[in-house]
């Protein structure tokens, strides 16, 4: 089975959360999403229910007695980091293990870079999940 996610449910969060930081609305058409995506409008319904179903959720579907959603409201912050909006925990992990390394070839003082490199070492490694665990809390509060 194909990934309905690579070809279809990650375009359209990322065409919902696009269009709210664009136009500042908090809800996004269906239509809006079908023209950003270029994708048809029986496609675009069946991502967002599948996306709709996601728990944490993604966004607040908004929909008719059809069944069919009309709107994609207030996107989350689990939508803004699922589509690169946001940062993840291992992402933020990853950025400061390479600030620990700059910092560390740019100290002067041998005590100093000695300890920076043992942390930059230590968290590349071993204690990569403790600081992806320090990085969620830190994002997530």
């Amino acid at each position: 089975m194909d990934s309905t996610w690579d070809s279809r449910d990650f375009r359209v969060l990322e065409a919902i959360v696009q269009i709210v930081e664009e136009t500042g609305s908090s809800s996004v058409r269906a239509s809006d999403i079908a023209a950003r995506t270029e994708f048809d409008a029986e496609t675009v319904q069946t991502a967002l229910r599948a996306l709709s179903s996601e728990d944490p959720p993604y966004f607040t579907a908004q929909g008719a007695f059809s069944g069919q959603i009309l709107r994609a409201s207030n996107p989350t912050g689990h939508a803004r980091r699922a589509v690169g909006a946001w940062p993840t925990a291992q992402g933020l992990s990853e950025r400061l293990i390479a600030q620990l390394e700059i910092a560390a070839n740019d100290e002067p003082d041998d005590g100093k870079k000695s300890k920076l490199k043992q942390l930059a070492e230590f968290f590349a490694s071993g204690g990569r999940d403790l600081l992806v665990a320090v990085a969620t809390q830190a994002i997530t509060g």
